[in-house]
């Protein structure tokens, strides 16, 4: 088995196991997140209301399908909004870039390309302060990818996307565990949204005065990979995943009738080599993450899943209240 495997079995079960040898190393983690949430940067304001949609643990929540449906919820409300996004593993610098069709995944990264894709408006850079401030020109909302740790970005709210099925794990912080700070720090929050891949644990969440969603993902359809058009998926095909939490996709998958028997997993954010493109000859089927990086390099018969994010009536009427109460001062 592999150590990476290994170390997020011991962080998702009940108790860390052969991990308690890093509480040394977890005692500082903890005194820096603290030490960074109690004197965060306040002085830097943006013009525009900021959202930061984000998590407390490692791997994927669910956050780009929710940043996605807020942001049409918003657009449909009659509002301007821009996504603003770090860029993980591409090339992006201290300079701010909008993304537009001539940007490859390696220049902006694999999720504003794919949010790009999609229509929205988003501004990518190391530095996000300084995307904000770009894309507060443009937009009456600005929801930042991913932040709620990046202390430098002023934010006039804060979403925490929580994962159902996996919640808090074993409830240590890195490296004991997969919070990235206390869950505490949800208290913090405007929204706590509950992506409800498994009914979440009903003890993991009653402490926090913080309104509570849930959130559902659904399935949007199957789309060819090389040139976006609809298809059926490949029933017996290989799954290709270079994403944070692929379970979630392989349980997506299965419910679908697509057979998971041959996976080939790759790291988050994982930028596709030639070498790795020789392993996928052929039919297979991988997520839109992985599609945006792998257009024009593979089959004509490849294919992607692509999903969306419901949120129901009392999440969109909160959320709507939140611009309500900017609009009012």
């Amino acid at each position: 088995m592999q150590i990476r495997q290994w170390v997020e079995n011991k962080w998702y079960s009940k108790s860390p196991g052969l991990l308690w040898a890093l509480y040394p190393l977890e005692i500082l983690v903890r005194l820096f997140t603290r030490a960074k949430l109690r004197h965060r940067n306040t002085s830097l304001v943006v013009d525009t209301p900021v959202m930061v949609v984000g998590n407390v643990t490692v791997g994927g929540t669910g956050k780009t399908p929710l940043i996605a449906a807020l942001a049409q919820h918003y657009i449909d409300s009659g509002l301007r909004v821009a996504i603003i996004a770090r860029g993980y593993n591409s090339d992006v610098g201290q300079s701010v870039i909008e993304v537009d069709p001539s940007h490859s995944t390696d220049d902006v990264g694999d999720e504003p390309k794919l949010l790009a894709n999609r229509g929205f408006k988003v501004f990518v850079s190391q530095d996000r302060y300084a995307a904000a401030e770009v894309a507060a020109n443009v937009a009456d909302l600005v929801i930042s990818d991913d932040g709620l740790q990046h202390y430098r970005l002023p934010r006039r709210f804060e979403v925490c996307v929580v994962d159902g099925k996996r919640v808090f794990g074993n409830g240590r912080l890195l490296p004991m565990g997969p919070l990235r700070e206390s869950v505490s720090r949800l208290n913090y929050c405007d929204a706590i949204i509950i992506n409800t891949g498994a009914k979440p644990s009903a003890d993991a969440l009653i402490n926090f005065d913080v309104p509570v969603f849930c959130m559902s993902i659904t399935v949007d359809g199957f789309y060819r990979i090389n040139d976006g058009t609809p298809c059926s998926p490949p029933i017996a095909a290989p799954v290709v995943s270079g994403i944070g939490n692929p379970s979630r996709f392989y349980d997506s998958l299965r419910s679908l009738g697509v057979s998971t028997d041959v996976v080939h997993e790759f790291d988050d954010h994982h930028r596709y080599s030639d070498a790795d493109l020789m392993q996928l000859q052929g039919p297979f089927v991988t997520t839109e993450k992985d599609a945006v990086k792998l257009r024009g390099r593979v089959s004509d018969d490849a294919v992607y899943l692509r999903i969306g994010a419901n949120l129901d009536k009392l999440a969109t009427d909160h959320f709507d209240l939140l611009m309500t109460s900017v609009k009012g001062k």
